[in-house]
């Protein structure tokens, strides 16, 4: 597959209840680039895969002068807060949160579902919130305890039995995620 590199510019919002001539817009990044060097493993089938492009998606709310960002990179929530009533962007994100950096995937598809169904235990435990939120939240609290992810992610993937999952060891070289034909046309898309 070609590069494929594009930015999808939005109009202004009040940022933070301020005024709209306080915000400079939305800027949405994308790009598909080869999958790099060294063989690349589905992380479904664990076959050798080859030619999958990688996606990077990022985006960028402007200050009022466009001279720095508000906020910028891996910032969907705030990107969620003040543009998610788009359509567009709605749907944009979905896409993000499954398919940026599909290229690096720390496990398989049965370690990864093991891992993510112990966050969301973890946070209706803890926090009381179900979902994404639950495991967003989850994500906070590991970053204020101090808790060591791939520690506890070993673990778990241990007492479930799957920390070698056919010949796979947890976290030993990323594995890629296959985005099929239509999720790379429906990228384009709305990036056009």
């Amino acid at each position: 597959m070609s590069e494929f590199k594009k930015t999808l510019t939005l109009p202004k919002v009040a940022l933070y209840g301020k005024s709209k001539r306080n915000a400079g817009g939305l800027e949405l990044r994308i790009g598909f680039e080869g999958q790099g060097s060294g063989e690349k493993r589905d992380y479904i089938t664990l076959q050798p895969v080859q030619d999958v492009p990688r996606i990077s998606i990022c985006g960028h709310i402007w200050n009022a002068t466009r001279t720095d960002h508000a906020c910028g990179g891996q910032c969907t929530d705030t990107i969620r807060e003040f543009y998610g009533h788009i359509p567009k962007v709605q749907r944009i994100l979905e896409l993000w949160d499954v398919w940026h950096l599909n290229d690096m995937k720390g496990g398989t598809q049965a370690q990864l579902a093991v891992i993510d169904a112990y966050k969301l235990a973890l946070a209706d435990a803890v926090t009381g919130l179900t979902g994404a939120d639950a495991v967003v939240n989850v994500d906070r609290l590991k970053k204020q305890f101090g808790v060591d992810y791939y520690k506890t992610a070993c673990d778990v993937l241990k007492r479930a039995g799957l920390y070698v999952d056919r010949g796979y060891t947890y976290g030993n070289g990323w594995l890629i995620a296959v985005p099929p034909v239509e999720v790379i046309e429906e990228l384009k898309s709305l990036f056009s």
